[in-house]
C-alpha cells in the first residue's frame, strides 16, 4: 500500500489548503523496509509527515 501511495504522491505536494498530511506505517518493520525502499523520502519530500507506526495518530 506504501509503495502505491508513493508512486501517487512522487513529484507532488501536498495542498497549501491541508493543515496536516501524515504517513503511518502499521508496524516497525514496515517503517524500515518503508525507509530502506526510500518511499519515507517520498512522502517527507511532497509535504507528509513521516509517524512512528502504532498509535502516532492519536
Amino acid at each position: 500500500d506504501l509503495r502505491e501511495a508513493a508512486d501517487i504522491v512522487k513529484g507532488k505536494k501536498v495542498s497549501k489548503d491541508i493543515k496536516l498530511a501524515m504517513v503511518v506505517p502499521g508496524s516497525g518493520l514496515i517503517k524500515r523496509q518503508a525507509e530502506d525502499e526510500g518511499l519515507a523520502k517520498i512522502f517527507i519530500d511532497s509535504g507528509f509527515e513521516w509517524r512512528e507506526p502504532g498509535c502516532s495518530m492519536c
